[in-house]
């Protein structure tokens, strides 16, 4: 370091002797060969900006005020205009000016530096040019020497200088010049674009892009950034057309130091038009998925210093708001804010892999650069394909959990998929099962994706409840429900009953492959269930279609730009119609009606209307019903901007005003004269030879798309309907309800014995499980059938039957024993043994409780009853109450004695339950809301559950403690408290105790002036009871003490530099370039000086004004405004 400044030194000095020597004179005409670049046109279709338009090349000179250059362009063969801009910091005084073959004189009002803007060409231009008033433009490119650099800026005293590399050019204001010199994380400008290479080569690479690519469309080229600095700037900084910027006079803090700023700005560059997907919005979120994957390529683990982590303040406030949306208050994923959006496409993004989102970015700029391609993708369809096809994942569970956006068509292709299923694991596991696992995986997140495979060797497993939701349940029974993942299936179950308990499931996520159907079709609410650790409880909704895809065709609404506003969905089939109407401004050069939507019935009568304004109109949902017959009217301003889909001819005509027919298969136009059945045949054909080439769909039984094929099919009149079922019947599977109910009868009824002979009964076999193969054989039509599958039924139930009576036999036997063993002379009338103990009576009484004989059970009872008696009396029962307080959720304590039951009185009603074990017991009262002001009993039951003691609860009111914020400089720490057990307090501070203060009627005080000294101190006030016992803890809040310094103001050579300041500030300081000085003197009335005529302040120094507190803290800072 002492080296660097000895050169910055000398540098400064010898600039100082070669002052003035580096102005241009206006003497000759100069001529500039421009290069050019290959024009990306790959890049241009799919909306990939990547600095395209910053690209520019510098003359070599600064223009002062009042100077000129004169310019044109003196290549024949170049026929266009290339753009001549004089640039500065800040854009209101900037030019940008079009130059042909004549001569064009453009005059800087400002400094500013003249650049000619690279044109992407295959003929180069070439520039004659002369300035006025202007000097040498200090230039930098790494590898450069920096000192000759710095020697030619303190020479010259350039309001600007220039300084690049092979991807970044940035134009650098006279003000940030000595922090150039000096940087703060760099040690010096190569090292600084060392920095921007990695971002570039880091972005360039999960963009997919490359100077040697494999194909065409993914080929860099290789234009640079321009980076400035823009006092009229919006927000703090933006990527715009010609540069970016940041809003301000000064790029140290943005573009100088490796900041999320330049990261943010940068990447916006490297977005593209999949971000038009109205369904959600990631402006501002998708360029930050570079620049966390660059901070996460540098920072690591270290989540800390991470944006996405940074300002929450703490990872776990990120995982407890997602919680708090996806499982809490279940909000749809594009409403999220741009931060919990980063994170959600973060988590995909990190489970797929880098190299996923690359082949993303590379797979829709090929798309993009197909012919005629229009972009009506939904941006998660895109993610879950392409993630699928590089990573083997399956995202759909996700985005289903988050509710994402996703078309039926993307929902089949994953649901079918290969790609194995990946769901966050704070989802699937809970407490140490979580936390071993989040460690052992190197997880970022407690939410961060998992797959099965992940989870298989931790041989985490769970039952889960059933329940299939459905209005005619034989339309399911004896069919067999598949748990998948991916393409594997992992488990089937043959459905029996309409809730059912699945044992032993091993913990993950799973999809469903459910039949949807017999005699009707029906669709599931859910394609993807999770198995958790903990209780699963899970409803499948299934409800009967109506109507399918096929018969559903979708109007386009296009304004400004052909940005899509508004889409319409119209079903016959159904006989609905809705209209999503998603952008406020349609076309804002037209400030009335631009398009309009009627429905009349077959009458003439209006049935809905809705008239969306250019300028401004209502954005929502809206519906209505539809019938054959009526009549749909859409008006629309530029009608080249409408159309609708699901027919070979077209629907639109050349007038402003379309009118469609309803019809029972779809829309007729009343001018094109499309045949409506025509369409819909076509529509079905498609849809069918879509799933014919689809081997994820057409080998699977129960496939979605079948049922909707199948359904369409059944849709048609005679003899089309006939003839499609004969062409595409292969596709469909007989379905039987005989049939089906006899496998299922005859599988369950295997599933009894030890194996196929049904010779032995497993072990495990129970009555319920019988009961349930009974039920499916009562079904069977097949006399015969149903005879066979009764005789083996009928033997299953025969060893059942005898296998019970062998153990109720030696339940009783068991029972009679051990109640006999209670007695002295094993005489059950007599008197009960000295050893004979309340424990001893309990196991009997569990012996008595698996007796199935009623009367032999009663007699066991009656002489258990008289031990417990006798019991009684040797050991009465007796309670503690621990204290209750309003809020708490049991009322708890101990007891003695054989109490085995409780009960609680609350204001006269008795209610029943708690749990009593091993001298403790806990009542739950949480839904009481008890009151002081109650009557509160508990009582204590024995065993022949009459009431042995009772114990008056007293509700004491919820302990109150309200500590003031403690400021520095107060005397006291202060509190309120409402418990009068309350006698003595204490304070811990940085973790030394205190003990004192003054206690009394509720309120307490502890001298703490010469205790707490620091604003960061961490403290603790600690209240007691009169033995000393600790009644409550309670964190200091330290006040931030409020203070600004207003204003701060020196004209060169006054003695002082003056301001006003607000708040608690109590001490100056002063630092002048960096150089720190300390003094002052503060007024009462808000207005301070600061000695400075020995400074020898200059206007172009940096000059900073700090305030601080009693204990030298620091409150506030001002730059000084210095005025000549």
């Amino acid at each position: 370091m002492i080296l660097k400044q000895l050169v910055v030194a000398c540098a400064i000095a010898l600039g100082l002797l070669i002052a003035n020597t580096h102005e241009v004179e206006a003497s000759e005409f100069k001529s500039k060969d421009l290069y050019t670049l290959e024009d990306p046109t790959w890049f241009r279709n799919e909306g990939f900006t990547k600095g395209i338009g910053h690209d520019k090349q510098d003359f070599g000179v600064l223009l002062r005020p009042g100077g000129t250059i004169e310019v044109r362009q003196t290549n024949a063969n170049f026929k266009e205009l290339v753009t001549i801009e004089l640039l500065n910091d800040d854009d209101k005084t900037e030019k940008a000016v079009k130059v042909g073959s004549d001569w064009v004189s453009i005059k800087a009002d400002v400094a500013s530096v003249p650049f000619a803007v690279t044109t992407y060409t295959t003929i180069k231009p070439t520039l004659e040019y002369n300035v006025t008033n202007a000097t040498e433009l200090p230039t930098f490119k790494a590898g450069e020497n920096d000192s000759s650099f710095f020697r030619t800026w303190d020479g010259n005293q350039s309001d600007f200088a220039l300084i690049s590399n092979n991807y970044i050019q940035i134009l650098v204001p006279i003000k940030d010049k000595k922090y150039l010199m000096n940087m703060e994380k760099f040690a010096n400008m190569d090292e600084l674009f060392e920095y921007y290479d990695t971002v570039f080569e880091t972005y360039n690479e999960l963009a997919g892009i490359s100077f040697t690519p494999s194909r065409p469309t993914d080929k860099n080229v290789g234009n640079k950034y321009f980076a400035k600095a823009n006092k009229s700037g919006p927000a703090a900084a933006y990527y715009g057309g010609s540069n970016a910027a940041t809003s301000g006079a000064s790029i140290s803090e943005y573009w100088l130091n490796p900041h999320w700023g330049n990261l943010h700005e940068i990447a916006h560059g490297y977005q593209g038009s999949f971000m038009n997907d109205i369904t959600f919005s990631t402006a501002e979120v998708w360029n930050n998925i570079y620049a966390n994957a660059f901070e996460q390529k540098v920072a690591g683990n270290n989540y800390a210093e991470r944006w996405l982590y940074k300002y929450q303040p703490s990872p776990t406030n990120v995982e407890n708001t997602f919680q708090t949306k996806v499982y809490e208050d279940k909000i749809p994923l594009s409403s999220w804010d741009v931060v919990m959006k980063l994170y959600a496409l973060t988590m995909m993004t990190d489970k797929a892999g880098l190299e996923a989102f690359s082949h993303f970015n590379q797979e829709y700029r090929q798309l993009a650069n197909e012919p005629n391609f229009v972009n009506t993708n939904l941006l998660l369809d895109m993610l879950s394909k392409y993630y699928a096809e590089a990573s083997d994942f399956n995202m759909a569970p996700f985005i289903d959990l988050v509710q994402g956006s996703s078309s039926p068509r993307q929902e089949i292709q994953s649901l079918y998929g290969t790609a194995k299923n990946v769901y966050p694991a704070a989802g699937l596991l809970s407490g140490s099962n979580l936390e071993r696992v989040k460690n052992a995986l190197s997880l970022e997140s407690k939410w961060s994706l998992v797959d099965n495979s992940q989870l298989e060797k931790y041989h985490f497993s769970s039952d889960a409840t059933i329940t299939f939701d459905i209005d005619d349940f034989s339309q399911l029974q004896g069919q067999v429900l598949r748990l998948k993942d991916g393409g594997n299936t992992l488990q089937e179950i043959i459905i029996t009953q309409p809730t059912m308990v699945l044992k032993n499931i091993p913990v993950g996520i799973y999809s469903i492959d459910i039949p949807y159907g017999l005699d009707k079709i029906y669709k599931i609410d859910k394609y993807y269930i999770p198995i958790t650790d903990e209780t699963n409880v899970i409803n499948l909704k299934m409800s009967e279609l109506k109507s399918t895809e096929i018969g559903t065709q979708k109007m386009t609404f296009k304004g400004l730009g052909d940005i899509i506003f508004a889409t319409a969905t119209v079903n016959p089939e159904s006989g609905t119609f809705s209209l999503d109407v998603t952008r406020e401004s349609p076309h804002s050069y037209f400030d009335s009606s631009y398009a309009i939507v009627e429905i009349f019935d077959a009458s003439g009568r209006i049935k809905f209307r809705r008239d969306m304004n250019g300028s401004t109109t209502q954005i929502g949902h809206f519906d209505a019903e539809i019938e054959i017959g009526d009549l749909i009217r859409v008006t629309h301003q530029e009608i080249s901007r409408f159309s609708v889909s699901g027919s070979t001819t077209s629907l639109v005509s050349n007038q402003r005003i379309q009118n469609y027919e309803v019809t029972k298969y779809g829309l007729e136009n009343t001018s094109t004269n499309n045949s409506a059945l025509s369409d819909y045949k076509d529509r079905l054909v498609k849809f069918a030879d879509a799933i014919i080439e689809d081997n994820r769909v057409n080998q699977q039984e129960n496939a979605i798309p079948k049922a909707y094929l199948e359904m369409a099919i059944n849709y048609l009149d005679e003899p089309d309907k006939k003839m499609y079922k004969d062409k595409y019947g292969e596709l469909f599977v007989v379905k039987s309800k005989n049939t089906i109910l006899y496998n299922s009868a005859l599988a369950l009824l295997e599933s009894l014995f030890n194996d196929s002979s049904k010779d032995t009964l497993k072990t495990t076999t129970t009555q319920a499980e019988i009961d349930v193969v009974q039920g499916f054989v009562n079904q069977i039509v097949d006399v015969a059938k149903k005879a066979e599958l009764q005789k083996d039924l009928d033997e299953a139930q025969k060893q059942l039957t005898a296998k019970k009576e062998v153990e109720e036999k030696t339940r009783q036997a068991a029972a009679e024993a051990a109640l006999k063993a209670l007695f002295y002379g094993n005489d059950v009338n007599g008197t009960i043994k000295d050893t004979t103990n309340q424990v001893a009576i309990e196991n009997v009484q569990g012996l008595i409780d698996v007796v199935t004989d009623p009367a032999l059970k009663v007699a066991l009872q009656a002489q258990v009853d008289k031990a417990q008696a006798q019991i009684n009396t040797r050991n009465p029962i007796n309670g503690t109450v621990a204290k209750y307080t309003v809020g708490d959720l049991n009322i708890t304590g101990t007891y003695s004695g054989p109490a085995t039951a409780l009960s609680v009185d609350i204001n006269g009603k008795r209610y029943y339950g708690g749990t009593i074990a091993d001298g403790r017991f806990k009542y739950y009262v949480g839904d009481k809301n008890l009151k002081p002001s109650d009557v509160v009993t508990l009582n204590f039951y024995d065993a022949n559950k009459q009431i042995q003691k009772s114990i008056i609860v007293t509700v004491f009111e919820a302990l109150k403690i309200t500590i003031a914020d403690y400021k520095i400089g107060d005397n006291y720490l202060t509190a309120t408290y409402n418990d009068p057990e309350i006698t003595k307090i204490g304070i811990v501070v940085d973790g030394t105790k205190y003990w004192g203060g003054d206690v009394k009627d509720g309120n307490a005080k502890f001298f703490a002036a010469d205790k707490i000294k620091s604003a960061n101190a961490d403290v603790t006030m600690n209240f007691y009871d009169a033995s000393n016992n600790l009644i409550a803890s309670k964190k200091v809040t330290i006040a931030t003490a409020s203070a600004e310094i207003s204003t701060a103001n020196y004209t060169v050579g006054a003695t002082n530099i003056t301001g006003t300041f607000a708040g608690d500030i109590r001490k100056l300081a002063v630092s002048i370039n960096g150089t720190k000085y300390y003094g002052g003197s503060l007024t009462t009335n808000g207005t301070y000086k600061f000695y400075a005529l020995d400074k020898k302040i200059k206007a172009t120094d940096t000059v900073i004004v700090y305030g601080y507190d009693a204990n030298n803290g620091l409150l506030s800072e001002k730059t000084v405004t210095i005025v000549e």
